[in-house]
């Protein structure tokens, strides 16, 4: 359940051309609209909760589970986080470090 203190938001604003993103665009070519999908889902998720959220192993099973994607599916949701960490649309160090999704640009 999210955060709903002071530091997480109710909504967060999606740019006209967030599709536009290479970064997305790379997610998009490889995964299709499922990928970018769950790029928007991962967004909602760490806004809800700050502006990072920690996305262990334990988490994403939660995420799978909370957004209908069936076990099988948990390699397909590991690829599109790696291409996204991969192309920067998430910080890969910061992630790699502390198992924590979020970038400058959140």
């Amino acid at each position: 359940m999210p955060n709903r203190d002071k530091t997480s938001l109710d909504y967060f604003d999606l740019s006209c051309s967030f599709f536009e993103d290479t970064k997305v665009q790379f997610v998009s070519a490889r995964f299709g609209l499922k990928g970018e999908a769950i790029l928007v889902r991962l967004l909602s998720r760490i806004y809800g909760y700050g502006f990072f959220y920690r996305f262990g192993k334990d988490e994403r099973t939660l995420f799978a589970k909370w957004d209908n994607i069936r076990p099988a599916e948990l390699k397909f949701l590991d690829d599109v986080l790696d291409e996204s960490l991969k192309r920067g649309f998430f910080d890969a160090a910061i992630f790699k470090q502390f198992e924590v999704l979020t970038s400058r640009g959140i």
